[in-house]
């Protein structure tokens, strides 16, 4: 830790006010003015309860723009609290700023991209909740 990183581009998930908090606890305000001015998405999660063995990879990217989300993660591999015949995923969907998204209507949209990158099935989806 504490060592500089210098990076021609940052990807930050965090609030940016809360973000600045981190390395400060009083940020020069001319940093927090700053932030107003940024753009900036949303990030809808989605809970899916599959009736299936969860594999062993934990956090996956999807940087394919024809794919509602951007990320998944099998969160029953974090503990052992789920039975072995079934596993928990989240999805995570960027929505633009200004864009509405009726997730029950996209639901069959992620499942068949869930389908078409071979991570689960239809059959397989016991439960999805946003």
């Amino acid at each position: 830790m504490n060592e500089w990183l210098k990076a021609n581009k940052l990807v930050n998930e965090i609030p940016f006010g809360d973000f600045v908090h981190m390395f400060t606890p009083e940020p020069p305000s001319k940093v927090l003015k700053a932030t107003t001015r940024l753009d900036y998405n949303f990030l809808v999660v989605v809970g899916i309860g599959l009736k299936q063995k969860a594999p062993p990879h934990h956090w996956v990217y999807v940087p394919d723009k024809h794919i509602i989300f951007h990320r998944y993660a099998r969160i029953s591999n974090y503990g052992d609290d789920i039975p072995s015949d079934h596993s928990t995923l989240i999805i995570v969907v960027t929505v633009p700023l200004n864009t509405a998204i009726d997730l029950k209507k996209r639901r069959n949209e992620i499942v068949e991209n869930l389908a078409n990158l071979k991570i689960t099935s239809e059959k397989a989806v016991e439960v999805l909740r946003a």
